[in-house]
């Protein structure tokens, strides 16, 4: 037991300093301590007070003070180790709550355990806020290890979110099997079934690892057992199928022969189907005027005329009238659009994610639209596409931002846009353009206050443009309506990065 310091002098320890302050000092000097702890596996020996415990906790004070408290004044902590347990008692003393999210599982554990609500309530909120694709499956297999619901659900939201990112992290080949096919079974990936076979193969060659295991297709189909029936094998690519899957011993033979079957099946019907003509209707084009006759939601497909030098209010409202192919090369009526100081104009591409468009998407309350994207290579995102209004002019006021990982704000923009109820699409610019980092998770995030406006139908979950690969993902924290299939976003426009 540590005796207080020689005050003899004319100083004073306590002198402008405050409650918290001065358990600190207590703390880090032990001062009058008595009672101690032997903590963790290695029986480190951690001095305290009694009277900061019990004022702070209703389980140490049953331990100390109460009917069934321990006589003795060494209490054993096994299960938490000293560093947890000494920034359990720096909060108690002083509340000081610096915690790397590496650490903060271990601290909720023992902030649970005794009871110190405060520190749980940070710990989760830490938790929540600083979670990543890198750390979400981390925290995850805690939850699930402490029965911490609360914390579960979170991370699997975020999961299903940034699942393109989250299920290829190393994290993911530590999960039990149980959350796992719990993951799966939500059917809320919205991957395609190559990226989760592959997930599911390093899962597996980790856990033959831990089993002691030879890694090898046998044993790693027996690890796995029903989570390969998650997984839909027939709307994978042939070739990926034949050369990676078939390969690699995981399905048994039997399995093999039905899938490979069921390929030959589908690629027959689909070579024996007769070419169809285009009928008139179909080729006619499309015109505004044909579009405002018809009340309510209806499907246009528009037309594909050449392109023409905008009219002087097109190209100040900052719209965009054209076809609404895959992939469309900015042409020369782009030039006094974006400056030309950032890339040549062959050089910029329009990514476009929708098939067709339709009439009488309604904007609400402070409903969002939101969605996220991938790229598979670094690009400059220099604008993003907007419906604007149908059938009549309207004005818009939107809030638009960007994020990384989901929290990180790289753009934010507000601003009013004028549509004349003609012209389908209209640009944000991004000033300046944002840098796209490729297998980055990148949400568009838009309140947008107006009229009814057109929106995308038959949207695409993956598009290739000039070689890059676009992945589209919903985001649940979009309310109004967007998401892979339908809604707002008809596009963007960048251009590839060098690094040269």
């Amino acid at each position: 037991m540590a005796a207080a310091p020689d005050n003899t002098d004319d100083s004073d320890w306590r002198k402008n300093k405050n409650v918290l302050q001065c358990n600190k000092y207590v703390y880090e000097n032990k001062i009058d301590c008595d009672v101690t702890f032997v903590v963790g596996p290695a029986k480190e020996v951690i001095a305290a007070n009694k009277y900061v415990l019990i004022s702070r906790s209703a389980v140490f004070y049953a331990m100390l003070s109460g009917p069934l408290a321990n006589s003795t004044q060494n209490i054993e902590v096994p299960d938490i180790d000293p560093d947890t347990f000494k920034k359990l008692l720096q909060y108690m003393y002083y509340e000081d709550t610096r915690l790397k999210i590496d650490e903060a599982y271990n601290v909720l554990y023992a902030a649970k355990k005794y009871g110190i609500e405060g520190l749980v309530e940070r710990c989760v909120r830490l938790m929540k806020t600083r979670m990543t694709h890198e750390n979400v499956c981390w925290i995850l297999a805690h939850s699930e290890l402490y029965g911490d619901q609360e914390t579960k659900r979170a991370c699997l939201d975020y999961f299903y979110r940034y699942s393109a990112t989250s299920i290829q992290s190393a994290g993911f080949t530590d999960l039990s099997k149980s959350l796992i096919e719990e993951i799966l079974n939500a059917n809320k990936l919205n991957l395609p079934p190559e990226r989760i076979y592959e997930s599911l193969i390093k899962w597996s060659e980790k856990e033959c690892q831990r089993k002691n295991l030879p890694v090898i297709g046998d044993n790693q189909r027996k690890v796995l057992g029903n989570l390969l029936d998650s997984i839909d094998f027939t709307q994978m690519d042939l070739t990926y199928f034949s050369e990676t899957v078939s390969k690699s011993g995981v399905l048994p033979q039997e399995k093999l022969i039905a899938l490979f079957r069921s390929f030959l099946l589908r690629q027959s019907q689909a070579n024996s189907q007769p070419p169809q003509e285009p009928s008139a209707s179909a080729s006619a084009p499309v015109t505004q005027e044909l579009m405002q006759t018809t009340s309510g939601p209806q499907e246009t497909t528009p037309s594909a005329p050449a392109p023409q030098e905008p009219t002087a209010s097109a190209s100040a409202a900052g719209a965009i009238n054209q076809p609404n192919d895959l992939v469309i090369s900015i042409h020369q009526r782009e030039r006094q659009r974006i400056p030309q100081s950032i890339v040549p104009l062959h050089q910029r591409n329009i990514v476009k994610r929708f098939r067709n468009v339709m009439s009488g998407k309604s904007y609400q309350r402070d409903n969002k639209d939101c969605l996220c994207f991938i790229s598979s290579e670094d690009i400059i995102l220099l604008k993003i596409l907007i419906f604007g209004s149908h059938q009549k002019a309207g004005q818009y006021k939107i809030e638009f931002r960007v994020f990384e990982d989901g929290d990180q704000q790289l753009f934010y923009k507000n601003i009013t846009i004028n549509t004349d109820g003609a012209v389908k699409e209209y640009e944000i610019e991004l000033t300046p353009p944002i840098i796209i980092q490729k297998e980055k998770v990148y949400t568009l995030d838009m309140l947008m206050k107006g009229p009814a406006s057109f929106y995308g139908t038959n949207g695409m979950h993956f598009v290739a443009v000039d070689g890059v690969n676009f992945t589209f993902v919903t985001n649940e924290e979009g309310t109004n309506g967007t998401n892979i299939k339908i809604g707002q976003f008809p596009g963007m426009i960048f251009e590839k990065y060098s690094h040269s």
